[in-house]
């Protein structure tokens, strides 16, 4: 069923043609209405309103498929754009809503399962490509009305739109229901990440991994059932203030139960660290790992039981390139002439020394695990091809790990100065001035409104919100929900009860993927519980709230 251009007023408008199985003749669709207002860098989109930048839709193919289900799928992109996405509309059972998966790095092909999860929830499903925020998001949302009208014959009736999104896609599920009208009659946040979530989770864990690593086994004999629950007592002096620390800004102390977990490569954090975080901490701050080894106020030069410890951690010493392995055209490891004692295992940066006459200059890093066996560095994907193809035999190196140092400390010079989260009052002193010196600029604050396309977390939200956390999640915190609750709270006032909802699931973690064999006794997924969410918000009693919330208590 293939359809032709046009436009009216103020939506995207198409008209359906005959039958058919594929078409791959493209066609635009144009939206045609006044500019959506735009404040502060930020968007507020409507039905009525055009977001330019999202004005021209260009549909590339459309047909039935049988997979996962019977249903006529629509694909396209939008203009000068590098966003696409799909339309899956099933060939039965719809009863006037859709479903919208949101995530900053999805592509636009929707899973099976969601596909399905839709379909038998009475919807249609729209998958977009991530990199436009909510905003992308809103714009297939009205493309989508307008498709699904013509499909399914329905002129009258009103369609409604319920969006949700875990981690990285709460972010962009919070920029959507703060920052739009009428696009959504509902929403459901997972683990939700919040304005300090990065880079500060992921530097608490990483000093959590650093230090407690050879007490792990203590602690998670003392968090497992039949264990105190008392940690710290076992504890020498500082890995005591170490576990206190992360604790208190946010880890939950079950979550150390699964610590190849929090810190290890069970999750592949290490590397992750390496080849994310830490780039995304210089970009930022290209001073911090200089200033966190020469300047009063951090740990590199602090004068106390963990700066000792950190300085006793550096690993760092000059070598030459012995030989390189090279697949295709990418240089993936190298042979080093000599390695120091045993490498860490987090893994370390190689700079390659240049010499201009009499000096030697960075010419550039890259990341690598190192094998003290082979002595082979095997480099991290993702890493600068221009720069590694100056690597050769003979190559100098400078190796260390005074980045990845650093970067575990980064949280305490992040201290957010939104009011409400009250557990980075831990880094103040008595007279609520930092502890530590603090950086110039909050990256949380910036990482959080890009991957949105826009979320401010005001808390002034729009349509009825259901926020889902778990409680042995160690990378969106579960006490960051209760802080976004408060920002709702405040901004809603009388309207709070009927429009937002938080729960947690106790036994549960992060990740949205089946829960791994080997962690199914004590973790449970948490799919079945969303998905009862949003049938929630979409059943014939959305108009009322969902159930009242559990109660419960910050200790």
């Amino acid at each position: 069923m293939k359809f032709s251009t046009k436009y009216l007023s103020v939506c995207f408008c198409i008209a359906y043609a005959a039958a058919g199985t594929t078409n791959a003749i493209t066609t635009t669709l144009l939206a045609k209405g006044p500019e959506c207002d735009i404040k502060d860098g930020v968007v507020t989109i409507t039905p009525e309103c055009v977001d330019t930048t999202y004005k021209t839709a260009i549909i590339t193919d459309e047909g039935d498929e049988d997979v996962p289900i019977p249903h006529y799928r629509v694909s396209g992109y939008f203009d000068e754009t590098n966003i696409d996405f799909t339309i899956y509309l099933p060939k039965n059972g719809w009863q006037g809503r859709f479903f919208q998966k949101v995530y900053p790095l999805q592509n636009s092909t929707a899973e099976d399962h969601d596909i399905v999860f839709g379909a038998d929830s009475g919807g249609y499903t729209n998958q977009v490509a991530g990199g436009g925020g909510y905003r992308a998001d809103a714009a297939v949302a009205k493309i989508s009305r307008t498709i699904a009208r013509e499909y399914y014959n329905n002129t009258t009736s009103d369609i409604y739109g319920y969006i949700y999104g875990g981690s990285g896609g709460s972010l962009v599920t919070i920029g959507a229901v703060e920052n739009t009208f009428g696009i959504w009659q509902g929403a459901v946040a997972l683990v939700q990440a919040v304005p300090v979530s990065n880079p500060n989770n992921f530097c608490l864990r990483a000093m959590a991994g650093l230090v407690l690593e050879d007490h792990k086994d203590t602690i998670i004999d003392s968090i497992r059932p039949g264990g105190n629950m008392n940690p710290f007592s076992r504890l020498d002096a500082v890995s005591r203030e170490v576990l206190t620390e992360v604790t208190e800004l946010g880890i939950p102390l079950t979550a150390f139960e699964d610590f190849a977990g929090i810190a290890g490569n069970r999750t592949n954090f290490l590397r992750t660290f390496r080849v994310l975080v830490l780039p995304t901490i210089e970009s930022f701050d290209p001073t911090y790992v200089n200033d966190f080894w020469t300047k009063t106020g951090y740990l590199g030069t602090e004068n106390s039981g963990l700066g000792d410890f950190y300085r006793r951690m550096l690993y760092e010493y000059d070598t030459v390139v012995q030989d390189t392995h090279i697949e295709g055209r990418n240089l993936v490891s190298v042979v080093l002439e000599n390695v120091k004692s045993t490498p860490p295992a987090h893994g370390l940066q190689f700079t390659i020394q240049s010499h201009v006459g009499s000096s030697t200059i960075s010419a550039g890093k890259f990341t690598a695990q190192l094998d003290s066996d082979t002595r082979m560095a095997v480099i991290d994907p993702g890493q600068n091809s221009t720069l590694l193809a100056l690597v050769s035999k003979g190559t100098k190196l400078h190796v260390d790990n005074r980045a990845w140092l650093a970067g575990t400390a980064y949280h305490r010079h992040q201290i957010p100065k939104r009011p409400g989260f009250d557990s980075y009052d831990y880094l103040r002193n008595a007279d609520a001035q930092p502890r530590y010196p603090q950086r110039g600029l909050l990256i949380g604050e910036t990482v959080s409104f890009g991957a949105s396309g826009g979320g401010n977390f005001t808390g002034n939200i729009t349509t009825k919100l259901v926020v889902m956390d778990s409680l042995n999640d160690f990378d969106a915190f579960p006490l960051h929900a209760d802080w976004y609750k408060g920002r709702v709270a405040n901004a809603l006032s009388e309207r709070f009860n009927e429009t937002y909802r938080l729960y947690y699931t106790e036994s549960a973690d992060h990740f949205a993927e089946p829960v791994p064999y080997d962690q199914l006794s004590r973790i449970i997924s948490y799919h079945g519980a969303y998905e009862q969410h949003l049938r929630d918000l979409a059943s014939s009693k959305s108009q009322q709230m969902l159930q009242i919330a559990a109660e419960y208590s910050l200790l």
